[in-house]
C-alpha cells in the first residue's frame, strides 16, 4: 500500500471555515510505499529536477503540500516523509530498474511515472 503526495497552488486562499480550496495547479511529488524508498517524481509534468528544486517549490508562498487523502503537510514534514519513508534496509537498486542508476540526493529512488 502506498501514498501519493502533491504540491498544490490554490486558485484562491483556502476557506477559513472548512479549509476547502479550488486548485489552479497540482504537481505530483512522489509516492511512498512501505518497504521501499520514497519514489521522488522528478523532471517532467512540472516536477523539479531534484530534491533541492522540490524544497524551493514547497517554500513558495501560498502553496500547499497534500497527500491523496487531503491531509496537509508542512515543507519540513514533507522532507521527513521523503527522506525517512518506511526504512527497510533496501538499497536504491530495489527501485524500478529504470531508476536504479541514479539514487540521487538522500539515496532516493528517482520516480518513473507515466
Amino acid at each position: 500500500m502506498g501514498t501519493n503526495y502533491y504540491w498544490v497552488r490554490p486558485a484562491a486562499p483556502p476557506c477559513a471555515a472548512c479549509g476547502r480550496y479550488d486548485e489552479d495547479e497540482r504537481v505530483h511529488i512522489g509516492k511512498g510505499s512501505c518497504g521501499w524508498k520514497f519514489a521522488l517524481h522528478v523532471g517532467d509534468h512540472g516536477a523539479p529536477d531534484d530534491i533541492d528544486g522540490w524544497r524551493e517549490k514547497w517554500a513558495e508562498p501560498g502553496t500547499l503540500i497534500v497527500n491523496e487523502y487531503g491531509e496537509k503537510l508542512t515543507p519540513v514534514e514533507m522532507l521527513e516523509v521523503v527522506t525517512s519513508w518506511c526504512p527497510s534496509g533496501r538499497s536504491h537498486t530495489s527501485c524500478d530498474p529504470r531508476n536504479a542508476t541514479d539514487a540521487g540526493a538522500y539515496d532516493l529512488c528517482r520516480g518513473w511515472f507515466s
